[in-house]
């Protein structure tokens, strides 16, 4: 006769963590070791239910046969039998005992549990992290103490099957919960193969993130030779952890490099990235240093916050990236540039000091300005006379030190303050006059350059519907003009510091019309826009300029030119188009710059199967060097591992490399 017992209180059912396999087991067993209580009541609890087949009582013992069930919420326990002694705390459970929560499913063929002492033995046990999809099987699971448990032998892994493409597999496994866990034989193997052993593994065993060795990569270069790569990651904080990278090069020597990571809320964060290595080919050391950090600081009665950036990039030889490239995390590129910024940040105001340090990996670095350090005051536009209504006053201070090594260095005031106006609203009518006074303290004292800057702009909409599209024309009239007042200083374009010390007269109406297209539809957009610019001094037109885009469900493409009337030729030209056909996406992009300059870049991914990806991007240049860049990526991902194969082809060297993801690590 089945008997059902219900249950008076809820049941003390604790959610498994499922991103720790260790907390894992504590929480498992934690949960089997409950109250006698949850066997046996007399008060009724409509959460709760116990099903057998049979149930005896002898003394103080309770003996359940046949299809053992026990429900609570979303948490099912089963079991051929079951036999509790209430005074001993004892519990046996046997024979297909089954356990499943949104978390975990776990299987065995035996339990022996003390609720009293929280311990007890699982056999023969197999568990399911459903998050992760990681399986672990052990014959047997000893908990010795709230926190302590041994595994005689072990196997882990994310695959299926009774021979899994991976895993790894260990004995006599000593863990403590919070603290570490020891395990010796290690062996991690292919298919049943091993392929890799430890006599030893020490491993934390607290949190979400564990320290320890990653998997490690195989690269190999035409200059640099083969690289062996193993990186140790260490978690150093709450927020914050680090990976020490070992490289072998069997051709160049040992490479070291540490990364050191730290995230805050919001948007605070620090990278540091250091790397140094002997080059035992050439004896030569290279080294390299990146460092990136935004730090925001508020308070909630002010509504100003202060603001600090950081962004360096050195190295100490300029050859550096050069022969490292295959490696370097770092893109080849002329200039390296550095910069610190502290700022005040208030609503209508900014306070800021600025520094700038430039490393000129081609040329001399000592005939750079370096800005170091610039000081200044924004003031954002802020209305003069009504809250919310034109006129608006802005301005821009600055005060700058400009240090060469070699040649010119100078100090340098500048203030621009300045007016917007605008008003209309069928047909709008924009202004904006400001004056730029600049005074520079070089070897000798510079006299004050001044100049004034005004932009009228007229701009109206006009748009129709059609029955799928609507047609919208844009048509905008610009005037602008920049007027010397005076010009004295003898700081002109042969020894410039920065863009502001870009000033000539200038007189230019500009007519500008944009036709756009959208769809009524779908996204599907077509944009044209042309702009014609004439200098009133010369008396010339200036180079037409164009802009067009196009943008349908699987297509899409940009086009922007300036064409020179006087030398009937394209000065520049850039172009961008790409397209989604099924498992195909390609792109393929140029720019122009007359006469000497013409790159083009071309990018392919495609799924070759469902299980096979390829991925590759070209960097070409038309008039120079050729072939700049070619990197392909090949990636195999079955269902609980990834394997790519990178190569990257550049003008004088190439290299291999391969690499391994084994899912839920």
């Amino acid at each position: 006769m089945k008997r059902r017992y219900r249950e008076k209180k809820s049941i003390p059912i604790t959610g498994i963590n499922p991103s720790s396999l260790f907390l894992y087991l504590n929480l498992i067993l934690s949960i089997i070791l409950i109250d006698s209580s949850y066997l046996y009541s007399k008060e009724v609890n409509k959460a709760t239910t116990i099903e057998s087949d049979t149930l005896m009582k002898e003394g103080s013992i309770y003996h359940l046969k046949g299809n053992v069930i026990l429900r609570d919420s979303d948490t099912i326990i089963k079991a051929d039998s079951a036999i509790y002694d209430s005074n001993t705390k004892d519990l046996h459970l046997e024979g297909n005992i089954y356990y499943d929560d949104k978390d975990t499913t776990i299987r065995a063929e035996k339990a022996d549990l003390n609720l009293k002492s929280k311990t007890g033995i699982l056999i023969n046990a197999e568990v399911l992290f459903k998050k992760e999809d990681l399986r672990v099987i052990s014959p047997r699971i000893e908990r010795l103490s709230k926190n302590h448990y041994f595994l005689k032998s072990a196997m882990a892994t994310t695959c299926d099957g009774l021979i899994p493409a991976w895993c790894f597999k260990g004995r006599d496994i000593d863990l403590i919960i919070g603290d570490r866990l020891f395990a010796k034989d290690v062996t991690f193997r292919i298919k049943g193969v091993p392929v890799f052993y430890s006599p030893y593994l020490w491993a934390p065993a607290l949190t979400e993130r564990k320290s320890g060795l990653l998997i490690p990569s195989l690269t190999y270069s035409k200059n640099l030779g083969p690289l062996f790569r193993q990186p140790l990651y260490i978690v150093t904080g709450k927020h914050s952890d680090v990976t020490i990278n070992l490289d072998v090069y069997t051709e160049r020597g040992v490479g070291e490099g540490i990364e050191y990571r730290w995230r805050g809320y919001p948007e605070n964060y620090i990278d540091i990235n250091l790397y140094h290595i002997r080059d035992s080919s050439i004896k030569k050391d290279f080294s390299e240093i990146r460092l990136r950090q935004n730090m925001e600081i508020r308070k909630e009665e002010d509504n100003g916050y202060f603001k600090e950036f950081i962004n360096i990039n050195m190295v100490n030889e300029e050859d550096y990236l050069r022969i490292m490239s295959p490696l370097t995390k770092t893109k080849l590129t002329r200039f390296l540039d550095s910069t610190l910024e502290m700022s005040y940040k208030y609503p209508f105001l900014n306070l800021y000091v600025y520094g700038e340090y430039i490393q000129d990996l081609t040329y001399e670095t000592s005939k750079v300005s370096q800005r170091l350090p610039v000081t200044g005051m924004n003031i954002y536009p802020v209305a003069l006379f009504s809250h919310s209504h034109p006129p608006y006053f802005y301005m821009e201070s600055s005060f700058s030190n400009f240090m060469r090594k070699e040649g010119i260095s100078a100090r340098r005031i500048y203030l621009e303050p300045g007016i917007i106006h605008a008003l209309g609203n069928t047909i709008t009518l924009s202004q904006n006059i400001n004056t730029k006074v600049i005074k520079y303290f070089a070897d000798n004292d510079e006299p004050i350059d001044s100049f004034i800057d005004y932009r009228a702009g007229l701009k109206t909409t006009i748009s129709k519907d059609y029955t799928s599209l609507r047609h919208t024309i844009e048509p905008e009239l610009i005037y602008y003009h920049t007027g010397i007042i005076e010009k004295n200083s003898s700081i002109d374009e042969n020894n410039l510091f920065d863009t502001k010390d870009l000033f000539k007269k200038s007189s230019v109406i500009e007519l500008s019309i944009l036709n756009r297209f959208d769809s009524a539809e779908s996204p599907s957009r077509l944009l044209l826009r042309f702009t014609q610019p004439y200098d009133t001094i010369s008396r010339k037109h200036q180079s037409l300029r164009t802009e067009s885009s196009l943008e349908l469900n699987r297509f899409h493409a940009k086009l922007s030119a300036d064409y020179d009337h006087s030398k009937e030729k394209f000065e520049t030209i850039s172009s961008t188009a790409g397209i989604r056909l099924r498992s195909w996406n390609l792109f393929v992009s140029e720019r122009y710059i007359s006469p000497d300059i013409l790159f083009l870049s071309t990018g392919v991914n495609v799924a070759i199967t469902k299980y096979l990806t390829v991925n590759s991007t070209m960097w070409y240049d038309m008039k120079g060097r050729g072939l700049r860049d070619i990197t392909t990526d090949l990636t195999l991902r079955k269902e609980c591992w990834a394997l790519n194969l990178r190569w990257i082809q550049r003008r004088e060297d190439y290299s291999i490399g391969i690499s391994i993801d084994l899912k839920g690590l």
